[in-house]
């Protein structure tokens, strides 16, 4: 993905980057965050839980996390005011994070105003996801030639090779100069001599995403983003198991108790352990019910924003050791695949419902077809699994199948059939193109898509490839003969429905998809 965009706003928070205010170094900061990094503003009330804080540590089991709780006695959540938020970066990996200092909800407290009439001024900036040839050590990095013209000095256009020598700042104020020139069959505009040290020293990789902003007199800062493979191959030293374990915890617990000053570490990519007051009430009072359909922001690997749809399946508190914890205390379902991992518990702060108007998920014209012939009908009347009566969403427990009688109506919820019991042993044949011999698998042992595509790439022995969707895609036939997209349906509705699974290359697909209805 190749952008250029222009940055001219008010920022939203009141911050020093290690120690100076420069706001091409805050801007910088911001686009290497990503879209989704949501900081607070200062004097902010805000709504801090410890429990998110500790669920960063991976070391830690979720019964040592119940137990520091009990130790502590510290609340689910503490009502604090925003002191100051300062942007730093990690020396040896360049990932950004914020240190955010906080204090329990004290009226007295006198805070900092923020220069509102600083000027802000207009910065150009460019990302680029590296390909292989741009993080080769013996090239260079093609810049495309509109990003070039915003966010590049002019070159000298009348001299044979346009050359000249740029310098450039990054995170940490560490000077790079690149050689930039205008050359090559087609004629492009390269990053050369330089280049080959930048990438070598930050340890880029094809899928990292490149970063540059201009500033009107001409300053240049560079900075990184790494991909989401990135993330957990290098190591970070900023928070250890044991500071997070109990100085996180111990800091807090003294700061709520005598109403003093305590700060915490926010990562970006990592829950959102800090909630704006407002944000919180307004999530709380929306009051996700079993059944509310919602959506979710996510990266994708091409570093956008994306959104995914799904269904609340459970409402309840599922941190007992968490007296009234609202975090994670929606269980969900999602309606189709990904290629990454998703949670099955989310906080209502993270999702936003899905208007009434449109409550049945977006999908293909085949899938709305098949589902027009799915309808259940009651009498004289029909319902959609997604448009529950209002008695069922009282419900705060995940809603478990029913059992009826054989022979009567067939009824169904969330696609689920209330006849026959769901949990009974259903093995499906499973058939890959060029493997001659199929394979067995009994979806009631699983409990979504992902787990679904787990179990196909240990059987087929596909490590990484049905997930990446580079070389593979699936699709399923239904007891009608149609064949349908994997991932196009609800999980429990594609239980009921699929009788065959297949593992097509994507160029048999395509074929399928110019012959068929089969969605794009």
């Amino acid at each position: 993905m190749d952008g250029c965009n222009v940055a001219n706003v008010q920022p939203d928070l009141s911050g020093t980057f290690n120690g100076s205010e420069s706001y091409m170094s805050e801007q910088l900061w911001k686009l290497c965050a990503g879209p989704l990094c949501h900081l607070p503003n200062l004097r902010d009330k805000v709504y801090y839980f410890p429990q998110g804080h500790i669920e960063l540590v991976e070391a830690a089991t979720r019964e040592e996390l119940n137990q520091i709780q009990s130790n502590f006695d510290l609340p689910s959540k503490l009502e604090c005011r925003v002191i100051s938020v300062r942007l730093k970066a990690e020396k040896n990996t360049d990932q950004v994070y914020a240190e955010i200092t906080l204090i329990p909800d004290a009226r007295q407290v006198v805070i900092p105003t923020q220069n509102d009439s600083q000027y802000r001024p207009k910065v150009n900036s460019f990302m680029k996801i590296l390909t292989a040839s741009d993080t080769s050590t013996h090239g260079g990095l093609s810049v495309p030639k509109r990003s070039a013209t915003e966010c590049l000095p002019p070159l000298d256009m009348a001299i044979p090779v346009p050359t000249q020598d740029i310098l450039t700042k990054d995170l940490h104020d560490s000077v790079w100069k690149f050689k930039h020139s205008f050359r090559g069959t087609p004629q492009r505009h390269l990053l050369t001599t330089g280049w080959s040290a930048f990438i070598t020293t930050k340890s880029l990789v094809a899928g990292d995403a490149f970063i540059l902003l201009r500033g009107e007199t001409g300053e240049l800062r560079v900075g990184i983003r790494r991909a989401r493979h990135q993330q957990g191959n290098i190591t970070s030293p900023l928070v250890s198991t044991e500071n997070m374990r109990h100085g996180v915890i111990a800091s807090a617990l003294h700061a709520f108790h005598n109403q003093c000053m305590f700060t915490v570490v926010f990562k970006p990519r990592s829950s959102q352990f800090i909630v704006n007051y407002d944000k919180f009430l307004d999530a709380v009072n929306n009051k996700f019910n079993v059944g509310s359909r919602f959506t979710m922001r996510f990266e994708a690997e091409d570093f956008s924003e994306k959104r995914y749809s799904g269904t609340i399946i459970g409402v309840g508190n599922f941190s007992p050791h968490w007296k009234d914890s609202e975090w994670r205390s929606l269980q969900v379902q999602w309606d189709e695949l990904a290629s990454f991992p998703r949670p099955e518990k989310v906080s209502p702060w993270e999702i936003e419902h899905i208007p009434s108007s449109s409550n049945v998920p977006q999908s293909s014209l085949l899938i709305k077809n098949k589902r027009s012939r799915h309808v259940n009908e009651i009498g004289s009347s029909s319902f959609s699994p997604h448009l529950l009566p209002p008695i069922l969403t009282q419900n705060p427990e995940v809603v478990q199948p029913s059992m009826a009688n054989e022979g009567g109506t067939s009824f169904r919820l969330f696609g689920v059939s209330l006849v026959v019991p769901f949990g009974k042993n259903e093995s499906y044949q499973v058939q890959m193109q060029g493997v001659t011999v199929g394979r067995a698998l009994d979806l009631s042992v699983l409990n979504g898509y992902d787990q679904l595509i787990h179990e196909l790439e240990k059987l087929f022995d596909l490590p990484g490839e049905l997930r990446s969707r580079n070389q593979w895609e699936m699709v399923f036939t239904d007891h009608e003969g149609d064949v349908v997209l994997m991932g196009d349906v609800p999980w429990l509705e594609f239980c009921n429905m699929v009788k065959k699974i297949l593992i097509c290359s994507k160029e048999e697909v395509n074929k399928l998809k110019s012959e068929t209805n089969l969605p794009n």
